[in-house]
């Protein structure tokens, strides 16, 4: 025997109802979540110079976040066939408030179309940071990282 559609809809009509807070509430979010995203910035000329070892962001002087996971990039075997001895590629990225490198993407490339840019990319996401903590609160940093690449020794 079916249920008749008016109570259906009204058992579904009370879960959504229960699911969702009064419109008089106010929704207080976890202390993980706020603010969503708390950035500093790399600013190029400080109004005071920092210490050796720090880097001057929009929030004063901090220390340079120590990396605690390193993954070489490896050399592109295409750039091995060409006959590449170096390369240099730029990655711009944030360091998450929980030390990975996210919105890594390219800026640079010394020789582009070869591999280096996804070898660069590919290391650098696996590259892992301590976390930059001001006032007992995690951060995340916008940064510029300089990958080289060497010709292996091997590859001769």
């Amino acid at each position: 025997m079916r249920k008749p559609l008016a109570l259906a809809l009204g058992i579904s009509a009370w879960f959504a109802a229960a699911a969702l807070p009064p419109a008089s509430a106010t929704v207080v979010p976890a202390p993980d979540d706020e603010p969503a995203r708390r950035l500093l910035k790399i600013v190029t000329e400080p109004e005071t110079p920092c210490e050796h070892g720090q880097l001057a962001t929009d929030r004063g002087c901090i220390a340079e976040p120590e990396r605690w996971r390193y993954r070489e990039p490896e050399f592109p075997k295409a750039a091995l066939r060409a006959g590449i001895e170096r390369a240099r590629v730029v990655v711009h990225g944030i360091v998450d408030r929980h030390g990975r490198v996210t919105e890594a993407k390219v800026i640079e490339s010394s020789h582009p179309g070869y591999g280096f840019e996804r070898a660069a990319l590919e290391a650098v996401w696996r590259w892992r940071y301590m976390p930059i903590l001001i006032d007992g609160k995690r951060w995340s940093l916008e940064r510029t990282f300089e990958i080289p690449f060497e010709r292996p020794a091997a590859a001769d």
